[in-house]
């Protein structure tokens, strides 16, 4: 989702900066839509990536593709084939700090060879359940478990994150886990409608803001939790953007941005660009800057 999200941004700066600098409201632009004819054979798109050789990855509800101008290949799952898709159904797409392209499907996750020009299934003897979100830290990847809770895989060996706090004695393994990002020894996952969770990985610590805690309100929707380069969170959500800051001494707080400025809203996605400008992309009320 992030990819596409961000795809949308740059369409919306393209028109906006042309209004700033007060070009001509009859300033055309071109758009090309891609489609069967150059070999896009579904057009329910659910992520739009680019990986850092500028190939453009577009995930849908029936197969992979890649464009690289011109024409897109065509990536699907093939029975008694090893190296193939888990399942056709494109959940999402992530692109590491090391540009390896997974990518999340309904019965597990794939990991594109560029070498073999191929994707190869990703522990598919455990892994292999609808797969939303994930995370890479250095060699360890953190991807959500169906049912609830985290996958912690690390090489070879795939574990179950320990997601029990003994200090308020509540487990958080059994949660669904809708989105994820880490902010240096801190992974923060939000919940389905139940908040967000917070943990650190040197100690097994956890610091958690329930619905109400964030917004008041008994559920909260998260649509997004993103870090920034200064390891800073922020977070779009149902009942609008927030931030959790570090308070010292390990304590963390979180606050609405801008209650009095920007409306309610669904807010999509968030972004922070080179300049440290904060980008906010909404349902119904369109671009934030």
């Amino acid at each position: 989702m992030k990819g596409f999200l961000l795809s949308v941004f740059a369409v919306l700066l393209l028109t906006s900066a042309g209004f700033s600098q007060q070009q001509s409201l009859f300033t055309q632009y071109k758009f090309n839509r891609l489609t069967e004819n150059e070999g896009l054979t579904n057009n329910i798109i659910t992520d739009i990536i680019q990986d850092t050789l500028g190939h453009i990855w577009v995930g849908t509800e029936d197969g992979l593709f890649r464009y690289m101008g011109g024409n897109f290949k065509k990536f699907m799952r093939e029975r008694d084939n090893g190296y193939t898709l888990p399942n056709n159904h494109i959940n999402g797409l992530y692109v590491d700090h090391l540009n390896d392209l997974w990518i999340l499907t309904q019965t597990g996750v794939g990991k594109y060879s560029y070498q073999q020009d191929a994707v190869v299934p990703y522990h598919p003897e455990t892994i292999n359940k609808n797969v939303i979100s994930m995370v890479r830290d250095g060699n360890v990847c953190y991807l959500d478990r169906y049912g609830g809770g985290v996958w912690r895989v690390s090489n070879d060996s795939i574990n179950a994150l320990p997601l029990y706090d003994h200090e308020s004695k509540t487990d958080y393994s059994h949660w669904p886990v809708v989105r994820m990002d880490k902010a240096g020894d801190m992974l923060w996952m939000a919940f389905l409608e139940r908040g967000i969770l917070g943990m650190d990985l040197t100690d097994g610590t956890f610091t958690y803001f329930s619905s109400h805690e964030i917004c008041g309100k008994d559920k909260l929707q998260v649509f997004e939790v993103f870090t920034d380069r200064l390891d800073r969170v922020w977070l779009g959500t149902d009942s609008g953007p927030f931030f959790i800051s570090e308070q010292g001494e390990g304590k963390y707080g979180v606050n609405r941005i801008l209650p009095d400025h920007l409306p309610a809203d669904d807010y999509l996605s968030v972004s922070l660009d080179l300049s440290n400008n904060l980008w906010l992309g909404t349902r119904q009320n369109g671009l934030f800057a």
